[in-house]
């Protein structure tokens, strides 16, 4: 007993003592904009770890969300630290990392843990923050006061104002959960170069930012990069409310005085007084900049009715901009089945994994005894039993493992099926779909150049060697495997594509391709007409008229040979269902190869599906011209659209509504058209009954049309085209009840002409 008694002295202190440095250290959480996990966004976790001992804590922090991920932190006594994680979208994540089945929920729980440099769990959390059902359009407001811009909701049906503060914008992730960025007066906020960078790249994007001029105009500029900036203010006056007038507002308080910011705009003047120019705007990538010579908190914007008028007119002409999504509409189990088929000779011998040459020796043990009983009983050879049954388990495990092993070597090889969306003039993104194979047991550690990487179950995610890269550890992964990585990143161009389109009741277009990149195929669309060009090296141009097929053999197309005599296979794609519904001039192609050699050790096998969208300023028409129906296809906006029921597949080509609400047609026109001349109809296939009105930019009120009952298709004649256009776009509102089944839109244009 008394050697005994120290030993258990020894534990008890060893207990007691863990279980103070536990209660000692403390962990909070923060995802997003306090909100639950994001379906189709990237998601920024912050997770702050606290130290409430006397004494300097390190260690590391690690978060588990399918695959685990892992920070050093130092926490200095009586201080706090903060890691970042960036985690997938919970269908993404959800449908190619983690759920094996349609059965299976989504996984919803992040697990974090401290552990200490013995790599012991100090401290261990389950976060539970839900998913973000509400795909409500997000307004971020950085102000002086952001309650003020609670309006907004009157104007977009459930839309959301998210108060932002400078951390915020230390993510360019975060930032992309909002199309519409307002900054209005934050006082002596101040930006780091990379917060600066951020927001370029937000808009570059496709982001709208709105800056306020008035009394706070230099707080505002300051924020932003000069090549932003639409507007070159010289200070600020007070003007009368004759002085600011315009045809989307008129100021009652007729002998009230307003502050403005006179100046030179650079951009695209939107909205003007006799005397002021009131909104301009500059492009910058896909997005766009917007600056109000008012105050966006100042009078005359405290009048309820000015206010909405300001800001219908910028919600309206910029729908598009904020319905836009960086995510390719291709759905996970069209990805999975790229990656089946680049596989499918690995696949196919993954047949043969260990296990299940394990079942077919357990087969063989029970079934070699009374197979050779009555074997050796017909020919009356019993001595030769000695030989027969272990020369035959020999022959039936060495043919198993032989054929298992066959082609197999040391070497890894990466599945890969890359989405790149050229949405700059020389940037692109790159989603990353990515399968490992492990030919051989044992720990693997592997350095790819990713920002933004979510891994499989068994698999560690740490700070790479270099910056901008992440490691990821494997230990000890089954045998001929696959496990499974996702990942984003930009990929810089060397220039661009050129789109151009002539269009006159046929259409003819031209492609100049100068990304440094060479597609083995390519498609252009206008709408939904669909043109082939074909192969396209870079520094090439190629004009065509040929129409395309909507659908396509994938298997054919790439002309790869397919293990397995005798059989036949074939892989059929929809061209809508890989591009999406996007309006304008669309260019579609195929990249054989990988992009990058992600490491040396590893063999990559890439497939790349590359798209951009231009809109329609670069199409051509002559004098007098015709466009019939599928060509000047509408962007479809729904502002209180919700998650759909079954996420692993929406047609792209197709829109359902249920319920009741409404949804915006927003068409970009071609620029130059006179439509005080010709005729213009609405053309609609579909099923339901809808009403229509159009956006009157002279009078800034909504102007009604009538309604439609749809057994299949109808036209319907707009009047007074020439005020339902403003910047080359048209806007329409269609209200439904109970249901009502989109199939295709477009504008019909006759007899038209140029100014």
């Amino acid at each position: 007993m008394k050697k005994v008694f120290p030993l258990l002295l020894f534990l008890a202190l060893l207990f007691f003592g863990t279980g103070s440095a536990r209660a000692e250290m403390e962990i909070e959480a923060r995802l997003n904009f306090d909100s639950g996990l994001e379906p189709n966004r990237w998601n920024v976790l912050a997770v702050t770890a606290v130290n409430n001992t006397e004494e300097d804590w390190q260690g590391q922090v690690e978060v588990t969300y399918y695959g685990s991920y892992l920070q050093e932190v130092f926490v200095a006594s009586g201080s706090k630290a903060v890691a970042t994680f960036y985690l997938p979208p919970l269908y993404r994540a959800g449908q190619f990392l983690g759920r094996r089945n349609a059965s299976q929920a989504f996984q919803e729980d992040i697990e974090i843990a401290l552990r200490d440099e013995n790599n012991r769990v100090v401290k261990t959390e389950t976060f539970r923050p839900g998913t973000r059902e509400s795909q409500a359009i997000r307004i971020g407001v950085l102000a002086s006061r952001a309650d003020l811009f609670i309006r907004l909701a009157n104007l977009m049906a459930k839309a959301e104002i998210v108060p932002l503060q400078k951390h915020h914008f230390d993510h360019f992730l975060l930032l992309e959960q909002l199309p519409l960025i307002i900054i209005s007066d934050p006082g002596t906020l101040t930006f780091s170069a990379e917060q600066r960078e951020s927001m370029a790249r937000w808009v570059e994007a496709g982001g709208l930012l709105v800056l306020g001029g008035g009394r706070g105009w230099q707080n505002n500029l300051n924020l932003v990069p000069e090549t932003l900036r639409p507007f070159a203010p010289a200070g600020a006056v007070e003007a009368a409310a004759a002085e600011l007038n315009n045809q989307v507002f008129s100021l009652e308080e007729k002998e009230a005085a307003y502050m403005v910011t006179p100046g030179t705009a650079s951009g695209s003047v939107l909205l003007a007084s006799p005397r002021y120019p009131l909104l301009v705007a500059r492009n910058h990538g896909r997005g766009k900049v917007l600056y109000s010579t008012l105050g966006l908190e100042d009078p005359p914007f405290n009048n309820a009715a000015t206010f909405e008028a300001f800001w219908q007119y910028i919600l309206s002409s910029h729908s598009d901009l904020l319905a836009s999504t960086a995510e390719s509409s291709l759905t996970i189990w069209q990805i999975t089945d790229l990656l089946n088929y680049l596989t499918m000779g690995s696949s196919r011998k993954l047949e043969f994994s260990p296990p299940k040459i394990a079942l077919w020796l357990l087969i063989y043990i029970l079934l070699v005894g009374p197979a050779t009983y009555f074997l050796l009983k017909k020919a009356k050879r019993w001595e030769w039993a000695w030989a027969t049954i272990p020369l035959l388990a020999l022959i039936f495990t060495g043919a198993a493992y032989g054929i298992g092993r066959s082609g197999r070597d040391t070497e890894l090889v990466n599945y890969q099926v890359n989405l790149v969306h050229h949405y700059g003039t020389e940037a692109a993104r790159v989603e990353s779909f990515n399968a490992l194979f492990i030919p051989r047991r044992g720990d693997l550690t592997l350095n790819l150049p990713y920002s933004f990487l979510a891994v499989d179950e068994g698999m560690l995610l740490a700070a790479g060697e270099e910056a901008g890269s992440k490691q990821v550890r494997l230990v000890n992964p089954p045998l001929w495997s696959l496990k499974k990585w996702y990942a984003r990143k930009d990929m810089a161009l060397a220039e661009g594509l050129l789109l151009e389109a002539d269009l006159n009741g046929t259409s003819t277009v031209s492609v100049e391709n100068n990304t440094g990149l060479s597609f083995l195929d390519s498609y252009v669309s206008i709408g939904s007409e669909w043109y082939k060009v074909g192969a396209l090296k870079n520094g090439e141009r190629k004009t065509t008229s040929q129409p395309a097929g909507l659908d396509f053999d994938l298997y054919s197309l790439l002309g790869r040979p397919v293990p397995g005599a005798g059989i036949s296979y074939s892989y059929h794609f929809e061209l809508q269902e890989l591009a999406g519904f996007d309006p304008g001039l669309s260019f579609f192609g195929f990249i054989d190869g990988p992009l990058s050699q992600d490491q040396d050790e590893i063999n990559t096998v890439a497939l790349n599906l590359f798209w951009t969208r231009e809109d329609l300023s670069r199409i051509q028409l002559p004098e007098e011209f015709n466009i019939p129906e599928g060509f000047l296809v509408p962007f479809v906006f729904r502002p209180d659209t919700s998650p759909p029921a079954d996420p692993w597949y929406v047609p792209p080509h197709r829109r359902p509504f249920e319920g009741s609400g409404y949804f915006d047609l927003v068409f970009a026109l071609p620029p130059g058209i006179d439509y005080s001349q010709g005729s213009y109809e609405l053309f609609f296939r579909g099923e339901g009954s809808i009403y229509l009105s159009a956006y009157n930019y002279r009078t800034g009120q909504w102007e009604e049309l009538g309604s439609l009952e749809l057994p299949y298709q109808f036209r319907l004649e707009l009047p007074r085209m020439e005020e339902l256009v403003s910047g080359n776009r048209l806007q329409i509102r269609a209200r439904y009840e109970n249901y009502f089944w989109l199939e295709e839109s477009s504008l019909v244009i006759k007899e038209g002409r140029l100014k």
